[in-house]
């Protein structure tokens, strides 16, 4: 039987305008392993895949114009981390 315990996952929230309060769980195992490029490409990757699976076109159109930042280095040993867009939502 194969459980997975939430320490297992590392919680990606978004913070920018639009997109607040979007997040997704990706196994912390294979973030550890991942540079700041592929955590933004997946990131908008995943992004893309749920609103064009939801039929939200103006909200998929729109995330090649986000420009994520960390505001610290990337915290490998955090639970959950920020993405943040260069106008921090405002």
């Amino acid at each position: 039987m194969n459980t997975f315990e939430e320490n297992d996952f590392t919680t990606v929230k978004v913070i920018a305008k639009t997109y607040k309060g979007f997040q997704y769980k990706i196994k912390t195992d294979k973030f550890i392993k991942m540079n700041f490029n592929e955590i933004v490409n997946e990131t908008k990757n995943v992004m893309k895949s749920f609103f064009k699976q939801h039929n939200l076109t103006d909200l998929e159109n729109g995330i090649d114009n986000l420009e994520f930042h960390f505001h610290d280095d990337i915290p490998f040993n955090r639970p959950i981390i920020y993405l943040c867009d260069n106008d921090h939502g405002k």
